[in-house]
């Protein structure tokens, strides 16, 4: 299935402005870097599958906006501060949660018992791992995302009226059941009329294989995928670059500076969330030493780390960092609060642990954000960001509710992550630090009330 044939079918506005958004989206999340050049216009005419008029519409639109530039003779290119814009305009647009999660409900059902609807006759949606399982098969296993997504996609659909075929096709991380061919079939012989395909590792890979077994112009799908990606198919995903971007404005916002980012993790995330803090500070308009980036022998594995074994890593490393961090380049900036972005959580608790060896204290003497808010963050104090779970699975159910109803899809959405601001970024002046002081006093601080119970947390963590 071609690109043009997919916007076509997907959108009930102008095929010229879906055009544009998807080039938009492409530039957006660096599918299109800055200073590429773009394909010809002939050459976009024939990917879209749309005549030459509507190609130079939006690019045309494009060029207005100032996201590509045209050059006489050598070709269309993406602007420098192309990416660095769209994120701008992407972090300025509130989300109202409310209106996304009202879901039209199908026609009202026809009673086969007073007082209770039938559901006989409802829509059935089948959900099925692409890549990995949905459950954990180790207790200790990292977080519980993959499940809350579908739990959510499932409830918003019930909600709706509709009814849901959850298939489960691994019996551990990599032993299958039964292929994705095979597990899609079982489905749409059960009576399944639309599909959510989820945990998809490469969008590209799977789009392909799911185009080539079934119609989807008959049967609305819709993937989920932990990271952005070209795709024939329309697909839902958290959008780990602009939660960096979030978690270095904040820190802007707050007061703190220089920022310093703890670059740990051999991992696409870690690398996307630099690039998105990056961004901030350009789109601030901020020098680059403003931006310091800590660099390590960076860890990468085979499969995500357990929830244990990820924390005790992160602890360590975490801890390691700061410490050096302390001797090293925040002893150079006195009377300056800088601003530490920790790739995870439990990096971040790491730093807290070394703050707390050596009396410093998040939100005092230096700003301190994570990303994912796991474990012990609230106790802890610790300003993270929380990946949008509940709303990709609710944003899938309404793409799919869309497609049933013959509606338009949307071709990608790119969720943002909840920031939640605790003390570690709660900026005061040094001086306002109080050493000893009552219970009842201390409980009225809530930056005492976090750096106590850091001290005792990591205390047990020791014994």
């Amino acid at each position: 299935m071609t690109q043009g044939k997919r916007v076509q079918r997907l959108a009930a506005i102008p095929v010229y402005r879906r055009i544009e958004q998807d080039i938009r989206t492409k530039i957006l999340h660096g599918i299109w870097p800055a200073d590429m050049l773009l394909p010809s216009r002939l050459k976009l005419a024939e990917e879209y599958g749309v005549g030459l008029p509507t190609i130079e519409h939006a690019i045309d639109l494009l060029i207005e906006n100032g996201f590509i530039r045209a050059e006489s003779r050598r070709g269309t290119f993406v602007t420098k501060d192309a990416q660095v814009r769209l994120m701008a305009q992407a972090n300025m647009q509130v989300q109202d949660l409310s209106q996304e999660m009202l879901l039209t409900p199908f026609a009202t059902p026809r009673p086969a018992v007073e007082g209770l609807p039938d559901r006989r006759n409802a829509p059935i949606l089948g959900i099925i791992a692409a890549d990995f399982p949905v459950v954990p098969y180790d207790k200790d296993s990292l977080y519980d995302w993959s499940s809350r997504v579908v739990r959510a996609l499932e409830r918003a659909f019930s909600l709706a009226g509709g009814r849901v075929h959850f298939l489960q096709r691994f019996t551990g991380p990599d032993q299958q059941l039964a292929t994705l061919e095979e597990g899609m079939l079982t489905l749409l012989l059960n009576g399944v009329e639309a599909l959510a395909i989820v945990n998809v590792v490469d969008i590209q890979r799977v789009s392909a294989r799911v185009s080539e077994f079934l119609d989807t112009t008959q049967i609305p799908v819709v993937l989920h995928g932990w990271h952005t990606g070209q795709s024939s198919l329309p697909h839902t995903s958290y959008d780990s670059m602009q939660a960096g971007y979030q978690a270095s404005q904040h820190l802007l916002q707050m007061g703190y500076s220089p920022l310093i980012f703890l670059d740990c993790w051999n991992e696409w995330w870690t690398a996307e969330r630099l690039r998105g803090a990056q961004a901030a500070l350009q789109a601030a308009g901020l020098p680059d030493e403003m931006f310091l980036i800590r660099q390590q022998d960076k860890q990468e594995k085979d499969h995500p780390p357990s929830l244990r074994e990820g924390m005790l890593v992160g602890l360590t490393e975490g801890r390691a960092l700061f410490k050096e961090l302390a001797n090293g380049s925040l002893a150079r900036m006195s009377g300056r609060q800088p601003g530490i972005i920790a790739p995870t959580d439990s990096i971040a608790h790491g730093v807290l642990q070394a703050a707390v060896e050596i009396d410093k204290q998040a939100g005092i003497d230096f700003g301190l954000i994570g990303f994912d808010d796991i474990g012990p963050s609230c106790e802890l104090g610790l300003t993270s960001l929380c990946p949008p779970l509940e709303e990709i699975g609710a944003e899938m159910a309404q793409q799919l509710l869309r497609g049933l109803r013959g509606e338009t899809i949307a071709p990608y959405t790119a969720l943002q992550s909840h920031l939640i601001a605790r003390t570690s970024t709660d900026a005061q002046p040094k001086e306002a630090r109080l050493s000893a002081l009552t219970t009842t006093a201390r409980l009225e601080q809530p930056h005492l009330q976090s750096h106590q119970f850091q001290k005792d947390y990591f205390d047990r963590l020791k014994h």
